[in-house]
This record gives C-alpha cells, sequence and structure tokens, in this order.
C-alpha cells in the first residue's frame, strides 16, 4: 500500500515504479531474493544493475532504505530483511489480523485462516477445514 501511495502521488516515477516491479517480481510474483543477495554483497554485480538501482531508489522513499544485511550472522539473508522491515513498518500480529480481508480476499479463505489464527472450535470453520488436502505433485 506504501508503494502504491509513493506511486500515485510521483514520489516514485513511473520508470521507477517499474524497473521495482520488474527487480523484485523476476519469478513472475513479489520476491526480494535477488535484492537480498545483493545487498548483502553475495550477488555484488547486481548493485550495477537498474533494477537493482530503482529497488533501491524506491526502498528509500519508501522509508526502507536502511536495511543492512549483514555476513557476520548465522541469521539467513532473508530473515535479517524481513526483520528489520516488520520493524521499520511497525507490523505487529495484532495488525496484521486487522488487514486480513486486504490480503485475502476469498470470503471462505478468510474465514479458515481466522479460525486457524484464533484457535476456534467454530463448526463452519472446522467443516471448511475438514475438505482442505495436501498431496505431493511428483
Amino acid at each position: 500500500m506504501r508503494f502504491a501511495e509513493c506511486v500515485e502521488e510521483g514520489r516514485i516515477s513511473e520508470d521507477d515504479a517499474n524497473k521495482f516491479t520488474s527487480f523484485v517480481g523476476m519469478t513472475n510474483h513479489p520476491s526480494f531474493g535477488i535484492f537480498i543477495l545483493a545487498k548483502g554483497g553475495k550477488l555484488a554485480h547486481m548493485e550495477k544493475d537498474e533494477g537493482f538501482q530503482a529497488t533501491m531508489r524506491v526502498l528509500d522513499t519508501m522509508d526502507l532504505g536502511n536495511i543492512e544485511v549483514s555476513q557476520l550472522t548465522s541469521m539467513p539473508p532473508e530473515e535479517q530483511f524481513w526483520q528489520q522491515c516488520d520493524g521499520f513498518l511497525q507490523l505487529t500480529e495484532a495488525g496484521m489480523r486487522k488487514d486480513l480481508p486486504h490480503f485475502i480476499t476469498d470470503p471462505a479463505n478468510l474465514a479458515k485462516v481466522q479460525a486457524l489464527l484464533s484457535g476456534s472450535d467454530d463448526a463452519a470453520a472446522a467443516v471448511a477445514l475438514k475438505y482442505e488436502t495436501t498431496r505431493q505433485i511428483a
């Protein structure tokens, strides 16, 4: 939402927005994996990439440019990144629960997630969860 607001207000250029979404979405869905590896020095050659540079400008605009990835810890780089993002954005479990309808738009799925999070024994939730299946694709 912060990204969309910055683009709408003109604080992030259309060109940077396109390069950012292309760079973090190289796998056809938002992914910061390559950015995090580059930021941590594992893909130093990527720092010259225009997509990486646009991503840095976008994150700076959204006040997320100070995220550091250290090689001096056993914590995986991606976990370091997301932990700092959560802190900068002041994300809390209560806030995430409140915002679930923005993330999960299908009412049936929303009810399932809310039931799982609350540990509810609600009959409707139990029935919905009963029909969930998992299978390994060969």
